[in-house]
């Protein structure tokens, strides 16, 4: 059994320190999904914070049967689409995530530029689709693992994985990318 287990076991009989750890230990995930999810920072700094809320006001009815961040992730990506519902007009900000670890490696303009299209490429994909690339090219999800945070066959995740992938390839051809 995984740390994890024992941890949510702790924290479902009231004690601080297992739910302190819990929220240390996947807070920065969850964050960083949202951020890839919303334009907003500060949107997703909340939502991250209400992830965490519903996680622990659920916890006495919590069955741990896998892997206790996907369940993180299911509930963060369910808050993050009721937020873009409620402001149809909120797109996913990449651009910050991307100029961040532009930044960290000080790639050179030709990088930058490269990033920027994928990055465009990316944010024109529909909602469905681009959830399944963000999981898999962005937090390094496993398909099975996105086909359970989004709740849809396997097959349908592949499907979406790969469609996603070609709708890149053809964004960026239409761009004039040459990467």
């Amino acid at each position: 059994m995984n740390s994890d287990f024992f941890l949510v076991r702790r924290a479902k009989k009231g004690d601080p320190q297992a739910v302190d750890i819990l929220v240390r230990k996947y807070y920065d995930t969850i964050l960083n999904y949202c951020i890839y999810q919303l334009k907003d920072r500060h949107t997703a700094e909340d939502l991250a914070q209400e992830t965490f809320l519903a996680f622990f006001k659920t916890l006495p009815n919590y069955k741990h049967e896998g892997k206790l961040l996907n369940y993180l992730y299911t509930l963060a990506r369910n808050k993050c689409n009721d937020e873009k519902k409620r402001k149809r007009n909120t797109e996913v900000a990449l651009d910050a995530v991307m100029n961040t670890a532009e930044a960290e490696t000080n790639c050179g303009l030709e990088a930058k530029e490269d990033a920027n299209a994928i990055t465009e490429a990316v944010e024109r994909l529909p909602e469905e689709i681009k959830d399944v690339i963000l999981l898999y090219y962005f937090e390094e999800k496993k398909v099975k693992e996105i086909a359970q945070i989004c709740g849809i066959s396997l097959p349908n995740c592949k499907y979406r994985l790969r469609r996603g992938r070609e709708l890149i390839r053809g964004f960026l051809e239409e761009s004039g990318w040459r990467g």
